[in-house]
């Protein structure tokens, strides 16, 4: 089955939208994700939000709920990610 990728924008420089399954129409797009848009989906438990950077710099300060994994290291986790069954949000900023 073939994964469906988007870049998104937030407040920040940069959002990876991943659908796992088969994508809906809306989905298969570049659109804007609001901060709350996103916290809303965070808070519910639908996405899993990555923070991509650096270790140090999530250690320094990150979005709550945020996962760290930078950005040298995503595509050997994405398999994992993928298992999650839930869209996946990469910010950097």
């Amino acid at each position: 089955m073939k994964r469906r990728v988007a870049l998104v924008t937030l407040a920040l420089p940069l959002l990876l939208l991943a659908a796992p399954g088969p994508a809906a129409p809306d989905e298969t797009e570049a659109r804007r994700l609001s901060l709350d848009e996103a916290k809303k989906a965070l808070d519910e438990g639908r996405i899993v939000l990555l923070d991509v950077r650096a270790v140090e710099a999530y250690r320094n300060g990150h979005i709550p709920g945020a996962l760290s994994i930078p950005l040298d290291d995503v595509a050997a986790k994405a398999g994992e990610l993928k298992k999650t069954g839930k869209r996946i949000v990469a910010y950097c900023a």
